[in-house]
């Protein structure tokens, strides 16, 4: 979800390149620093009732009465579940205190309840046993509060045209219907049915089934028939411009993509929604087929500035593709799985922030290095913070853009890295394939497990580190090469004191006659070294030159350094302290090394077999480097650093 958004970017590229726009997810502690109280999360409405794994909701019915002009909700929402245990008596929903409700009943017989604390506890008829079924129907109505996101606002668009709108996530659908709001079960089957005035129409989740009017009242009813976490449910009411384009997946199924927007904004959502079609199509090609692909994908415009992903039709306000892209990107992960706890949003929100980055990777090139630039630079702004959310009742931390969004985002990105990208959309695949998750809901644990597979790896410490740990690595990074030998020294510090080390495969890129060959040396050690023996001397070498890595780099690339005569190449060796020396054409000789007040700090004896010198005793600083031999006297300089 991206509750807001904003065009800004960086404002100089910006200026430079008006026709595109990389889109960032504003944090969310400044959107609840706005001093509407209606924003702000009540920390107690964040724990699950302890009797929600105890019964399984089958279907919901949800029929209302709404006029955009009355911020009011009325109406009647079935239940029909099964008991997961033996001896169920009571069943205990989610309801605010603010709506009253009018009766619960199975059939004409009322059932005894109990409306407190925004819990509803109702007693069954009859006693249930495993797998047995019963129903009950709740009638309610009044003035819905608004907490979180605003989870029922009344808006107006197009010059005064009201709107009734929903959006539910984390903890705001008991704010305007009788649930169960919980992340330990999805409603299998979903129907939502609204009555308002004929000018009005109301868009929802899955296929549209009746949009009738009979004396001046509009019926919408949507049928959705996949399971559904309960925030996912969502209506929007309001006067409505229309159209349908369409995406073919590679088996030639037509998806439709229903387009629901504001009058004033038709021309330029036509122009920009037009990207759907190929994003659902290149999702599916590189994961699994769109989840929903026998129902429809959509968009519903609403008065935020940016989406929320409604499962079949996301909650759009800004147009843009990046938006777009990231909202859809959620059908798959967050929707079709979601996340089993509020702590794992990275498992929603982080997957979506990459799945943009491979909208650029593939279909808007131009801005994929600049995506990943930003979002490294997002990341490493603050030294500390986890992708897990350690603290559930602060939305801020919930939904962290630079924790939550981009440093997970660039989790799954360094994940492709380490293990290749065959092995991770294989690995993606399969999760999205993993019954134990699909249509249901996921840990961490459970995604590892998957990557693992596809891997045949195991990538505990990976997971340890980069989800559950501290901050990111600080990296001291140095090349050096003579001739065809490679030298790289590697030296790791965390960027706060409660960051782990991160065991990681560092990515070396050497470019030789214009041949492209990437190297990747394991870091398992704060401080490590490696030597190699190339093919061919190279023309450059580059230090995670494609951005695998996230974290912070302080590197250095002597190429053949300090080259005065091609003659004589010198190589210093910071972690040996050392220096190699080669001269071609020269069998033995003296060197001599001076320091630039002209000093003679040492002479030895250089010969090929003999061609490594210590600088154990040196000062860091510049020193003048002096070949002779009986043939010639050449000279050039070396840093000890």
């Amino acid at each position: 979800m991206k509750k807001l958004v904003t065009f800004l970017f960086v404002l100089c590229i910006y200026q430079m390149i008006s026709a595109q726009t990389w889109e960032d997810v504003l944090s969310k502690d400044q959107f609840l620093q706005q001093p509407n109280e209606r924003y702000r999360l009540k920390s107690s409405s964040i724990s699950e009732d302890v009797t929600y794994a105890s019964w399984d909701i089958t279907y919901n019915r949800i029929e209302l009465t709404l006029n955009p002009n009355v911020y009011y909700v009325k109406g009647t929402v079935l239940f029909q579940f099964h008991s997961n245990v033996d001896g169920l008596s009571s069943v205990t929903i989610d309801l605010s205190n603010q709506l009253n409700i009018s009766s619960i009943k199975k059939n004409a017989i009322a059932l005894n309840f109990t409306h407190n604390n925004d819990k509803v506890t109702i007693s069954l008829l009859q006693t249930l046993n495993q797998q047995q079924t019963d129903f009950f129907e709740v009638a309610y109505e009044g003035a819905p509060p608004t907490t979180g996101f605003g989870s029922f606002t009344q808006n107006t668009h197009s010059n005064g045209i009201p709107s009734l709108e929903t959006l539910s996530e984390p903890y705001g659908a008991k704010e305007w219907w009788p649930c169960k709001q919980s992340l330990v079960d999805k409603i299998d089957s979903i129907d939502v049915t609204v009555h308002s005035p004929e000018t009005y129409e109301t868009a929802s989740n899955g296929l549209l089934i009746e949009n009738s009017v009979k004396n001046g009242i509009r019926t919408c009813h949507w049928k959705h028939r996949h399971p559904i976490a309960t925030y996912l449910v969502f209506l929007t009411t309001t006067r409505y411009e229309k159209y349908t384009e369409y995406a073919t997946l590679d088996d030639g199924k037509k998806i439709p993509i229903l387009n629901y927007v504001f009058p004033a904004d038709l021309e330029k959502a036509k122009k920009t929604t037009p990207v759907t079609s190929k994003l659902i199509e290149m999702y599916s090609r590189l994961f699994i087929d769109y989840p929903f692909k026998n129902e429809k994908y959509g968009h519903a415009q609403f008065s935020w500035g940016g989406g929320m992903e409604h499962q079949t039709m996301t909650s759009l306000g800004a147009y843009s593709e990046s938006l777009i892209a990231h909202e859809l990107a959620h059908q798959w992960f967050g929707d079709y799985i979601t996340c089993g706890n509020w702590h794992e949003i990275w498992l929603n929100e982080g997957f979506a922030t990459y799945l943009t980055g491979l909208y650029y990777q593939y279909l808007n090139p131009d801005w994929w290095r600049v995506w990943r630039e930003q979002v490294i630079a997002k990341v490493v702004s603050i030294p500390d913070g986890s992708v897990y959310v350690q603290d559930t009742t602060d939305i801020n931390q919930i939904f962290s853009s630079r924790l939550s969004y981009s440093k997970a985002g660039y989790v799954l990105h360094m994940l492709r890295g380490q293990i290749g990208d065959e092995k991770f959309f294989k690995g993606m695949q399969h999760y999205l394939s993993d019954t134990r998750v699909t249509n249901g809901f996921a840990t961490t644990d459970l995604f590892r497990e998957n990557m693992e597979f596809a891997a045949d790896t195991s990538l505990s410490e990976f997971f340890n580190d980069w989800i559950l740990g501290e901050g990111f690595p600080v990296y001291q990074i140095s090349c050096y090469n003579s001739g065809p030998e490679l030298q790289v020294d590697i030296s790791q510090n965390p960027s706060t004191p409660d960051a782990p080390f991160f065991e990681m495969n560092i990515p070396i890129t050497v470019y030789s006659n214009g041949e492209k060959n990437e190297y990747w040396f394991k870091n398992h050690h704060a401080e490590d070294s490696y030597s190699i023996t190339l093919e061919q001397t190279p023309d450059s070498i580059f230090i995670n030159k494609e951005l695998w890595l996230l974290g912070q780099f302080n590197n250095s690339v002597n190429s053949i350094p300090y080259l005065q005569k091609e003659q004589l190449k010198v190589f210093y060796n910071n972690s040996h302290q050392q220096l190699m020396i080669t001269i071609p054409n020269e069998n033995e000789g003296i060197v001599s090394i001076f320091n630039l007040n002209g000093q003679l700090i040492d002479s030895k004896k250089w010969s090929k077999e003999q061609a490594k010198f210590s600088t154990f005793n040196y000062q860091k600083g510049i020193y003048l480097l002096n070949f002779k031999s009986s043939s010639q006297s050449i000279s050039t300089r070396f840093v000890v650093n």
